[in-house]
């Protein structure tokens, strides 16, 4: 038996998935720090996935990425931003327009995404795994 709950509070909002197993793993985690307008979204475990999608002007968000391993592969899914203006960037490297990538990279790291003033697109989904043998 498998359940989903979700627990959510002033600032933060966290999904807890229950196995059969009577183990609890916390599968999305995030806190939104609306002070400064900037989100801030935390994931751990072995995977997930980054859907952002119908995004708005003026967004300036970042998912710090902590897998239980010291290298992870994150791959596009989709990916239709403003080209140019509205970008994602990991680590150092920018990603806008329509665009396809895969890459390896060291844990922990960071996904970023800002958007501009002017038009929006369809958004992003992006996945992440850890590497075979690399896990902490």
């Amino acid at each position: 038996m498998n359940h989903r709950r979700t627990f959510t509070g002033p600032i933060f909002d966290f999904i807890v998935h229950e196995s059969n197993k009577n183990m609890i793993k916390i599968v999305h985690f995030f806190i939104l720090a609306t002070a400064t307008g900037r989100r801030l979204y935390v994931q751990q475990g072995s995977n997930g996935t980054i859907e952002h999608l119908k995004y708005e002007n003026f967004e300036n968000i970042t998912w710090e990425i902590r897998p239980y391993c010291h290298v992870a592969r994150i791959f596009t899914e989709y990916f239709d931003t403003e080209d140019s203006n509205d970008y994602v960037k990991i680590n150092n490297c920018s990603y806008s327009g329509v665009t396809n990538f895969s890459i390896v990279i060291s844990t922990p790291f960071d996904v970023s995404f800002t958007s501009d003033a002017s038009r929006t697109r369809s958004g992003f989904i992006l996945s992440w795994s850890c590497e075979n043998g690399t896990y902490s």
